[in-house]
């Protein structure tokens, strides 16, 4: 569970920025909060902040395991100043893990990791397990007291381009297990966009027969989109090319062998259709469910770019609510999102709004082609305001220039007297 991330020197984003799933809003005493809504323009930074967040766990998991020591780290800087651009890039997160609070901040260049620190909170009192520092290339480590285990060997293969955590987790360290477990296995990365990449998991559980294929037929039946029920079977005349048949991963192999297939109400017992001839509403729908149950299960983090793009407002609503209701999220997960959808936080009656204020955070970018990250809560909303109404008259962040209209249609007039 996080509770706190920060950046700097990251893609469109050049300054430190500061998220927090801490409760701000008097009313939220149960814990930190568990939605988070990222507004703002078109490439204003918003898929830029969530891809800074999965870097992250992407890091944690992936650069010890894949790569040699000269291979590059994969960070992109801000670019559009020359000291950015030569600077290293930092990270520090705090989270939640087997019921004890860490801090892990690291920096990194294209080369190597710069610096690495991992705290904890056994008590009121921070715990040092590591701290990690790079001084003119040469690289150096210092162990807390409560690091135990291993600790000559497992500095001794950790790579200057890799995380100390992410080799003490491939070594066995049992003390690091717990931290690098929720960065590396507990932090989703969706595009919405690329919803049909769901499929393949929604097959399985139908074919494995799990609890959760029966729930997504309910919640599929309760969309009111006119299915009544859900099967998984084998692809007529699909046979897996013999090329790939040793090849490929079981996933792919789904997608070619079996198919999802929905029953639609109609004349008589109604219809069965296959996944060709369902619409993309539905599948999406199917997909965005399916994601939602198993973050709900698990107490993940799940991050999702666009998530207005494939969604109904109905549906969207429906999907936002069931991370923030305690009812529907009794493990604590957490949902980030990038949307436009402002319903999500207008007020038309006390009872109507999804998102609450420390909920709602904006991006934008200044004059100099940096984003910045900006908390709602960092304007003072009373508890009653219309943080859409107020979003959509430009209160908070600028929006898109209204004279985009005016000069559209002088162009058109333009290219009209040349073409006469």
């Amino acid at each position: 569970m996080i509770l706190n991330f920060s950046f700097k020197n990251f893609q469109s984003f050049r300054d430190t920025q500061q998220f927090s799933f801490e409760p701000i809003s008097s009313k939220k005493k149960l814990g930190p909060v568990r939605v988070a809504a990222v507004y703002g323009a078109n490439a204003s930074g918003k898929s830029n902040f969530l891809n800074a967040l999965y870097f992250v766990s992407y890091f944690v998991r992936t650069g010890y395991a894949t790569g040699d020591a000269n291979s590059q780290i994969p960070i992109v800087p801000f670019l559009l100043d020359s000291e950015s651009r030569s600077n290293g890039t930092e990270f520090s997160i705090d989270f939640i893990a087997s019921n004890l609070k860490y801090e892990f901040s690291f920096g990194v260049n294209k080369n190597e990791v710069t610096y690495e620190n991992l705290t904890v909170y056994r008590s009121k009192q921070p715990s040092l397990l590591y701290d990690r520092s790079s001084v003119n290339g040469e690289q150096s480590i210092k162990f807390g007291s409560t690091f135990t285990g291993a600790k000559k060997q497992l500095w001794d293969i950790t790579r200057n381009n890799s995380l100390f955590l992410s080799a003490a987790a491939a070594a066995g360290s049992d003390v690091i297990q717990p931290a690098f477990a929720a960065l590396a296995n507990d932090i989703n990365l969706y595009d919405a966009t690329h919803y049909l990449a769901e499929l393949a998991t929604i097959k399985k559980l139908f074919i494995n027969d799990d609890a959760q294929a029966q729930m997504l037929s309910q919640l599929i039946k309760y969309a009111d989109i006119g299915i009544d029920g859900m099967d998984v079977r084998q692809s007529e005349g699909e046979e897996i090319p013999e090329v790939a048949r040793n090849k490929i991963a079981e996933d792919f192999k789904l997608s070619f062998a079996y198919d999802l297939f929905f029953h639609h109400k109609g004349s008589g017992d109604g219809f069965w259709l296959d996944s060709a001839h369902e619409s993309e509403g539905t599948k999406a729908a199917l997909a965005f469910f399916s994601v939602a149950l198993r973050s709900l299960s698990s107490g993940a983090t799940t991050v999702i770019d666009e998530l207005d793009s494939s969604l109904h407002p109905t549906l969207l609503r429906d999907f936002v609510s069931l991370f923030a209701d305690p009812s529907t999220n009794p493990g604590g997960a957490q949902l980030i999102f990038s949307t436009h959808d402002v319903t999500l936080m207008t007020r038309t009656s006390p009872m109507e709004e999804v998102l609450e204020r420390d909920q709602v955070w904006f991006v934008e970018k200044d004059s100099e082609g940096a984003s910045q990250l900006i908390a709602a809560m960092e304007y003072s909303p009373r508890a009653n305001e219309n943080l859409g109404r107020n979003y959509l008259n430009g209160v908070y962040v600028p929006l898109p220039n209204p004279s985009f209209h005016q000069l559209v249609a002088q162009l058109m007039k333009e290219g009209a007297d040349i073409d006469g």
